[in-house]
């Protein structure tokens, strides 16, 4: 290639690329047309004198989307394509696309409900909104009381009414209580009972989904849940929990003592939510997440390509 060639290929990249000069404006500049500027671009960008990245950290996994989505009758299906990666990083790529989601769908006015956990905590982390919105973020279940509130349900209300500058709402409450006197002696107090009737009026929901698959329950359960109530758990045939209700391969809420003592929302309202989002993922998870999708608790999914396929595999 003449070197004063290569050098008007240099010319106009820079101008078009780095000064942010239109293809008409450079025609004008070095004395062409349009279309020959077009050409020249092109010719840039095949000699690999311009190289485009497009800086996407996350990638989508559309064709898995398409399959699941014929298989599920969900609004909206979001599948990261983990390629291998830790926990952590499929936990931060599914937060970025749960909050792509949120924030294409949150609007003024709207009331949120919103739940706990690692992936709804990457979720809000990931949110960074160029708007303001008069949303109330309301708590859908009672407080965890874990050792790390970034993950408990009191503190991520708050970042999420925060990030839209916006409202939110504290259920007053303990996650589980001693027994069911307890419970209705709590949810027949005016605030909580306030609190909970306004998590009705949600018409978006955002929370985790959580497995069985470990023999001793999760950190998280440490205040409510003993090891041997969790082995009970299991042979009733608990395969994961969501609002902290525990239910069956099936989708259906077990008979357990547990499931009495919740102060929330509760399952069947759940799924009454018009965009319920739930954010899990890895093949640890698939059968929790399946579970969840046959009980019908949610209506957008995000998640990765090893959960997705292996809920396709069980199809």
């Amino acid at each position: 290639m003449p070197n004063e060639y290569k050098d008007l290929l240099f010319q106009v990249s820079k101008l078009y690329y780095e000064q942010g000069k239109t293809q008409a404006e450079i025609s004008l500049i070095i004395h062409t047309s349009r279309p020959t500027v077009s050409r020249l671009l092109k010719e840039a960008r095949d000699k690999n004198i311009v190289d485009i990245r497009i800086n996407y950290p996350y990638e989508r996994d559309y064709p898995l989307e398409e399959e699941f989505q014929k298989n599920f009758n969900l609004k909206e299906v979001r599948v990261l394509k983990s390629y291998g990666q830790t926990s952590e990083e499929v936990r931060k790529g599914l937060g970025f696309f749960a909050a792509d989601y949120f924030d294409s769908t949150v609007k003024d006015g709207d009331i949120v409900a919103c739940s706990y956990g690692r992936t709804v905590a990457s979720t809000i982390q990931a949110l960074h909104p160029e708007r303001k919105l008069n949303i109330t973020v309301v708590q859908m279940i009672g407080a965890l009381g874990v050792e790390n509130p970034f993950i408990d349900g009191p503190d991520l209300v708050r970042q999420l009414g925060d990030k839209y500058s916006g409202n939110y709402r504290y259920l007053l409450a303990p996650l589980v209580v001693s027994d069911e006197n307890a419970r209705e002696s709590l949810v027949s107090q005016v605030r909580i009972q306030d609190t909970l009737k306004l998590t009705l009026s949600a018409r978006i929901g955002l929370g985790g989904i959580g497995g069985m698959n470990e023999s001793t329950p999760s950190p998280i359960w440490t205040n409510y849940i003993s090891t041997p109530e969790w082995e009970e758990l299991r042979k009733l045939g608990a395969i994961g929990h969501m609002g902290a209700y525990f239910y069956n391969e099936a989708g259906e809420i077990i008979d357990a003592e547990i499931n009495k003592r919740v102060i929330g929302m509760g399952l069947d309202h759940q799924k009454e939510i018009p965009h319920m989002i739930a954010v899990a993922g890895g093949e640890s998870k698939a059968l929790s997440i399946r579970a969840a999708l046959l009980g019908k608790y949610l209506n957008v999914l995000v998640t990765d390509d090893s959960a997705a396929k292996y809920i396709l595999n069980l199809k």
